[in-house]
């Protein structure tokens, strides 16, 4: 009789990821509109808020708002959980295609690491997709 009590752990922390991944990336999406209404409002071009008005509202708040509650820092805090379920699915896919689940997993833990450290220093800081000359 073979006992899977050291598996099981890991099985369960594998599994909560799998669930928590979409569930909080869900969440980031629906935090991106207030209302329905802005979901089904469709804009060609991305057209920046004005600084000033970010800043001023910023100050405003007097850090009651923390930024826990903007869905680009919980999106941004929850990239740990990626590797835990691409790891997991290495783990189901395995036994059928070894070197293509261990291409994918590696390829996602490369990537993830590459968003983690573009999130910070990304299009965020200027409105845009390109860098300024101030990030270069």
């Amino acid at each position: 009789m073979t006992s899977t009590a050291p598996i099981d752990p890991i099985r369960k922390i594998l599994a909560t990821a799998l669930l928590i991944f979409p569930c909080v990336f869900i969440l980031v999406f629906i935090m991106h509109f207030r209302r329905l209404a802005d979901f089904l409002s469709f804009h060609w071009q991305y057209v920046p808020g004005q600084p000033e008005r970010v800043v001023a509202a910023l100050i405003a708040q007097h850090n009651r708002a923390p930024l826990i509650h903007d869905p680009h820092m919980i999106a941004y805090l929850s990239l740990p959980v990626i590797p835990l379920c691409a790891f997991a699915l290495y783990l189901l896919g395995r036994r059928a295609r070894p070197v293509a689940s261990a291409i994918a997993m590696m390829t996602t833990i490369t990537g993830t690491i590459y968003v983690g450290g573009s999130l910070p220093c990304g299009p965020h800081s200027t409105g845009d997709w390109e860098p300024s000359i101030r990030q270069i």
